[in-house]
């Protein structure tokens, strides 16, 4: 379930957005989107925390 909702938020904020003109930008378009989505994108369900805060601060 929770794969199903990061790709539909990859889709919808990452993809459908942009026309990528090759799938190795794709790649590297979506490679940078999910360092901001775990690092910079505040997430509601955690509280307003990213989700490498919430990682770094409870362990591995």
């Amino acid at each position: 379930m929770f794969i199903e909702r990061l790709w539909c938020v990859v889709k919808y904020e990452n993809v459908y957005p942009r026309e990528y003109e090759s799938p190795r930008k794709a790649c590297v378009a979506i490679d940078e989107y999910m360092k901001y989505y775990n690092g910079k994108r505040l997430h509601q369900s955690l509280n307003y925390n990213t989700p490498q805060e919430i990682y770094f601060r409870f362990g591995r």
